[in-house]
């Protein structure tokens, strides 16, 4: 089983490894989703949590007013 890097230096040289082979590798980002689309789930995921049966309020608070 491996430990990982035990000093700065070694997690210093693990992450240079880690970031030269992740940009050898490259591919460009390709969107799926128009940006209409994602705004469109955010507006509903945020509709949908910021209801008061959503909200839990914290042990010994008040609550929303």
């Amino acid at each position: 089983m491996n430990a990982g890097p035990t000093t700065a230096r070694d997690l210093k040289a693990a992450l240079d490894n880690w970031t030269k082979i992740w940009n050898d590798e490259a591919r460009p980002f390709k969107w799926t989703r128009t940006a209409d689309q994602i705004l469109d789930r955010i507006c509903r995921y945020w509709s949908r949590i910021s209801e008061p049966d959503h909200w839990t309020p914290p042990i010994g608070s008040v609550g929303p007013t």
